[in-house]
């Protein structure tokens, strides 16, 4: 936070809440200085009563009284959207908790199928509006099943936050070396998205990243071409395993 970080990621379903006690704890006396996201997942029921438990449980164990961004977590198909945006559905308390002044704003997440997340946006169009939405976008997935392809212009079209997740593919970029994390950020952060979530597990690797931001410049359109090209060999479904 010191250096200028503030956005923080986590959810209820996250070790079973233990991701949402300890971030609890680490911002007491400073939770106005961050921004806080938290989300809800029950893929069996997507019902208002659930999504309910796990707000009322996830206020509880962050220590606050409300959340500044609330999200559907991981939308699997076109299928499961139309089960939390039902009558009595996720959704359906998702909006109310914001209208209610528990939340500040809304979303959906999903990182799957690009089809499900396109019909999220198919209901943000019949009055269900959000106000972001959280998908991988990485450099292989240019190549597959791609979210940057299908559906970053339908959130751009209409002014929803893009968060992007998966920025290096799950770390699978990195481990393989196809390309290293400046690569992989520089490129997620110039296309027109909100934020980028990225995964850290030491303080060498967190100060590494804010050094990038630091000095992060968009690339151009050539560096990009060569950055894709040099993936393209590469593309495969395993790199993004969390798309099957």
């Amino acid at each position: 936070m010191d250096q200028g970080l503030n956005f923080f990621d986590t959810a209820e379903s996250y070790q079973d809440g233990f991701s949402e006690e300890r971030i609890g704890r680490a911002l007491r006396g400073k939770r106005h200085q961050v921004f806080l996201m938290s989300k809800t997942y029950e893929p069996a029921h997507r019902d208002a009563q659930g999504a309910q438990r796990h707000l009322e449980g996830s206020l509880r164990r962050l220590q606050t009284d409300y959340l500044d961004l609330w999200q559907l977590h991981s939308v699997q198909s076109p299928q499961d959207v139309d089960l939390a945006f039902r009558k009595g559905g996720a959704m359906a308390y998702i909006l109310r908790a914001k209208e209610q002044g528990k939340v500040r704003f809304i979303g959906v997440t999903g990182h799957r199928d690009p089809d499900a997340n396109l019909r999220a946006i198919h209901y943000w169009d019949q009055g269900w509006t959000f106000d972001t939405m959280q998908m991988p976008i990485n450099p292989v997935d240019f190549f597959q099943t791609s979210f940057q392809k299908k559906v970053l212009p339908e959130l751009v079209k209409r002014n929803i936050g893009v968060i992007a997740m998966k920025t290096s593919a799950d770390g699978r970029l990195l481990r393989d070396k196809l390309c290293s994390i400046e690569d992989c950020l520089r490129y997620v952060w110039s296309l027109p998205v909100s934020v980028a979530v990225v995964g850290m597990l030491n303080m060498a690797q967190l100060r590494h990243n804010i050094e990038i931001a630091r000095n992060f410049y968009p690339l151009k359109p050539q560096e990009k071409q060569i950055l894709l090209d040099r993936l393209r060999p590469h593309a495969r479904p395993s790199l993004e395993w969390y798309k099957r």
